[in-house]
């Protein structure tokens, strides 16, 4: 009779995306340190739907 072995197949390497963010507001003010906050936010939510940042 005939052996035959499976060998599994090794997992691919993760892919490795980098990131980089700019946000800026032109005055410090209450309304644009709110709106560096948002952005800062928005970017941080973005990120994370990412699986491996590097």
């Amino acid at each position: 009779m005939i052996h035959v072995e499976k060998i599994p197949v090794k997992n691919k390497k993760k892919e490795v995306v980098r990131i980089a963010v700019y946000c800026r507001v032109s005055k410090n003010v209450e309304e644009q340190r709110s709106s560096l906050n948002i952005q800062i936010a928005y970017f941080k939510e973005l990120s994370n739907k990412v699986i491996e940042i590097d």
